[in-house]
């Protein structure tokens, strides 16, 4: 099997790691916990209404009212046991993976006939660390302005700005003003067949002048038999 690899600058790196997204996470990661988070989603659904069942139950309150204050209980325990919950475990393994690189250049991606996989934490030797995404799940590529993807809007500005300045401050030569989006970076939304959520590839800068854009896209194009939608680049041309 033919493995593919696309290399960037560190500065590039460290600049793009807040404007990636997939929803495929990495692999150890779902696997291991897909289990237990169906667990704590029927957990935090079916007990706040029984909860709610027999809390009501001699009260006179009518069904209706029941089921709401039900499905409301159990809809703010899906958000901060499961999603929160989760987000955090994912924040804290990330944490703990991440290795901080000394190279001039490192590995961004790793493509071969059957996923993408995405080094977010510069732990390329580690499964646990790899993100990845499954080719067979991409429907769509579309090339769009650089911009944090909505799943991270919580806070973003300021985070984002936040984490300008500590990498501005550990790599000589970065330079880069915070913004939520930029009219003159690019990325690729890859759209999925089994998720709503989109995947976000951001696009170093370099590659648009080194020609590993042109070969990224070739790759893509050439496993996925999916033509990439290059309007905005050339329109912008």
């Amino acid at each position: 099997m033919e493995v593919n690899q696309f290399k960037c600058s560190k500065n590039e790196w460290y600049f793009i790691r807040p404007f990636f997204f997939t929803p495929y996470d990495t692999k150890e990661h779902w696997d291991v916990n897909i289990n237990m988070i169906r667990f704590r989603i029927i957990s935090s659904i079916v007990i706040p209404l029984i909860f709610t069942y027999y809390i009501f139950i001699d009260n006179g309150s009518s069904f209706f009212f029941k089921l709401y204050f039900g499905l409301t209980a159990s809809g703010l325990c899906v958000y901060f046991f499961v999603i929160k919950y989760d987000y955090k475990l994912q924040q804290a393994r990330d944490k703990k993976l991440l290795i901080e690189p000394t190279e001039k250049d490192l590995i961004y991606l790793i493509i071969d006939e059957s996923e993408i996989k995405i080094n977010w934490l510069n732990n390329i030797q580690n499964n646990k660390a790899l993100y990845y995404m499954p080719l067979g799940s991409l429907v769509n590529i579309k090339v769009i302005n650089l911009k944090l993807p909505e799943e991270k809007y919580l806070s973003a500005e300021k985070e984002l700005m936040n984490y300008i300045d500590i990498i501005s401050q550990k790599c000589e030569g970065f330079n880069a003003e915070a913004k939520l989006r930029y009219d003159d970076k690019y990325a690729l939304e890859i759209t999925h067949k089994n998720t709503k959520y989109d995947s976000y590839i951001p696009i170093p800068d370099s590659w648009f002048d080194n020609g590993e854009y042109a070969r990224l896209i070739k790759l893509l194009s050439s496993l996925t038999e999916i033509e990439v939608d290059e309007t905005l680049l050339i329109n912008a041309d």
